[in-house]
């Protein structure tokens, strides 16, 4: 009796500690991994602050556990290297005597040329010819993806002569979701225009969208003016206002639990000068953001030591410039323009002769973009923001027509409107075979 006892007593534990580990391995199946996809595009020296903003999220996933292997990012790479940063190989997303360097231990997969379109929809889909490292989460993990570009409505600009249209990233997530990539999807979108690119997200996917703005608005930098780093000034931007929020918010420990609600109301209550909208499937509005982000686990790249010239005592704060009235009303929400004309007010010699000549460039460019689009608007309703792009051929022609002769200007992003319009009513505009040039 006692051995038939002792038997069952054994048989009950096994069958009790099977039960355990089937659990166990059940969770692991049903929470999944998390997968990110960070990207910057834009080209030149002053998109230093979108790279400054996927640095960052990049450092904030890394605190939160996810591994290297499963964060893939995109960056064109200018600003860190160019002559114009006063810290080479450094970048900061904020001002202050010291600052961390959020570009340091940052791993880009995709750097340069191989920055385009294809190669970032080859990367979510998970397709190799990418040429790098893609995206291969399953149906049980959840994936974030970061944007950060300059807007144009209903686009995404990589300044590499191409354009992700709007309709090409939906259905791009639509496949996602089709192919069993995802579990849940968090999307944030930083650019002018944000809210055209996420209007048509799908509301029954499991795909949650942040918009920098709206689709007729662009989007606000931030750290513009009294920019000082180790008592150096930055001429330039460190951040977009809305990633520096997000991330900003995110990056503290007690706030990462947050849900995707209250998420997008903690932004659209602090960020008055644009709005902050959502899209996509509300069914996963009250999901954690660790489930995105990981939690807490006290990792961070950053604590390595900096080589620094002199000790840190030696930094004394400058005093801040104080922004001129008169800058400001004659560039109204416009923070780059007022900061560099004042700049240009309050300095001597050489330097302001310099920054002078950048002004009046600019103001001349802008002059110039301002006749151009007067030219094509022979109808009043070329002037009103459209539903929609019915040939993206056409834009991309009237895109590449007019960056061939201006250049890549932000500033004429909300003229795009009149290329949209007319390419809607005939989509041989602008060299596809109408008179129209």
């Amino acid at each position: 009796m006692l051995v038939k006892c002792f038997s069952k007593s054994i048989l009950t534990f096994v069958l009790s500690e099977m039960k355990t580990v089937t659990l166990f391995l059940l969770l692991g199946l049903v929470l999944g991994d998390q997968w990110a996809v960070l990207m910057a595009c834009g080209k030149g020296f002053y998109r230093y602050n979108h790279h400054a903003d996927v640095s960052h999220t990049y450092q904030m996933l890394r605190r939160g556990g996810i591994p290297a292997d499963h964060i893939i990012t995109f960056m064109r790479g200018d600003p860190i290297y160019d002559e114009r940063n006063p810290f080479s190989g450094e970048l900061f997303h904020k001002p202050g005597l010291d600052p961390p360097n959020v570009y340091q231990g940052v791993v880009a997969d995709y750097w340069g040329e191989s920055v385009t379109v294809e190669n970032f929809i080859f990367a979510l889909k998970g397709d190799e010819r990418a040429g790098g490292k893609i995206l291969r989460s399953n149906a049980d993990d959840n994936v974030l993806i970061f944007t950060v570009s300059m807007g144009a409505p209903y686009t995404i600009r990589f300044e590499t002569g191409n354009n992700l249209h709007a309709n090409l990233f939906v259905e791009t997530i639509q496949k996602m979701h089709d192919n069993m990539m995802y579990k849940n999807l968090v999307i944030f979108t930083e650019s002018g225009y944000a809210g055209s690119i996420m209007k048509n997200l799908p509301t029954d996917i499991h795909a949650y969208a942040f918009s920098a703005t709206n689709d007729q608005m662009g989007s606000e930098w931030t750290h513009c003016v009294n920019c000082y780093v180790r008592n150096t000034y930055m001429d330039f931007c460190l951040a977009d206002l809305f990633s520096l929020r997000w991330i900003e918010y995110l990056d503290v420990p007690e706030q990462r639990d947050t849900t995707l609600d209250a998420l997008y109301n903690y932004l659209a209550t602090n960020i008055t000068v644009q709005p902050v909208l959502r899209y996509g499937d509300m069914s996963i509005k009250n999901m954690s953001m660790t489930e995105f982000i990981g939690n807490y686990t006290g990792w961070n790249m950053l604590t390595i030591p900096r080589p620094t010239e002199k000790p840190l005592t030696d930094y004394v704060q400058v005093q801040p410039i104080v922004m001129s009235s008169t800058c400001v009303q004659q560039y109204s929400n416009d923070v780059r323009m007022q900061a560099l004309c004042t700049r240009a007010q309050s300095s001597t010699g050489a330097t302001k002769q310099k920054l002078q000549k950048e002004l009046s460039d600019e103001v001349a460019s802008r002059k110039a973009v301002d006749a151009y689009f007067k030219g094509l608007l022979t109808k009043p309703a070329y002037n009103i923001f459209p539903d929609g792009v019915i040939s993206t051929t056409c834009y991309d022609r009237a895109m590449k027509q007019f960056t061939d002769r201006f250049g890549f200007s932000e500033y004429a992003t909300r003229y795009y409107k009149i290329f949209i319009n007319i390419c809607n009513e005939n989509p041989n505009a602008f060299g596809g075979g109408s008179l129209r040039e």
